[in-house]
C-alpha cells in the first residue's frame, strides 16, 4: 500500500540526515549547530539572526546511525 501512495504522490521522497560534528571538522568546544532537527519530519537551519524550517519525509538527528538510514531510504 505504501509504494501504491508514493507512486501517486511522484515516487518522490526527501531525507536529511544531520551529521554529528566530527574530529576533522575542527569546532570549538560547545560550538552550537547551524542545522538542528526540530522533529521528525523538520529541521531549523540557522544563519546570524535568522531561522529557516523546512519539513521532509523523514528528519534523522545526529543520533542516528548509517545503517538506519539506509535502512528507512531502502524501503
Amino acid at each position: 500500500m505504501f509504494n501504491v501512495i508514493q507512486e501517486l504522490r511522484g515516487n518522490v521522497r526527501v531525507f536529511a540526515r544531520i551529521r554529528p560534528f566530527l574530529p576533522n571538522d575542527k569546532v570549538e568546544e560547545g560550538a552550537m549547530p547551524a542545522v538542528e532537527p526540530r522533529s521528525e519530519f523538520a529541521l531549523k537551519i540557522k544563519k546570524a539572526d535568522n531561522e529557516h524550517k523546512f519539513g521532509f519525509d523523514k528528519v534523522f538527528p545526529p543520533s542516528v546511525s548509517q545503517e538506519k538510514v539506509f535502512e528507512e531510504v531502502r524501503s
